[in-house]
């Protein structure tokens, strides 16, 4: 449809962008290295976590009010991106 596209780049190349910077913000956290402070990398995976998740709350809107249809694998992914933002903020709560 028309909505697989935002600025010429399909949705599935910006997934996969964004499960990659999540990893390796992860990834930083973990080794905490001096030039990301822990915050730092936790403050850049809010917002990207949220950025998605409010971009696949809206993708699924579309998906089942404007297109009339659903997608199993584009649940589960909103889902997992609802997880993953979760996941985040309740780390983010606990460690600061």
């Amino acid at each position: 449809s028309k909505y697989s596209n935002i600025l010429k780049v399909p949705n599935e190349i910006m997934g996969i962008f964004y499960y990659s910077l999540i990893f390796i913000f992860s990834v930083l956290s973990f080794f905490n290295l001096g030039f990301l402070t822990l915050p730092t990398t936790t403050f850049i995976k809010i917002i990207i976590s949220g950025l998605a998740t409010l971009f696949s709350l809206i993708l699924g809107y579309i998906q089942l009010f404007i297109l009339g249809n659903y997608c199993d694998s584009c649940i589960a992914s909103t889902l997992v991106n609802i997880l993953i933002f979760l996941i985040i903020i309740f780390y983010a709560c606990i460690t600061y």
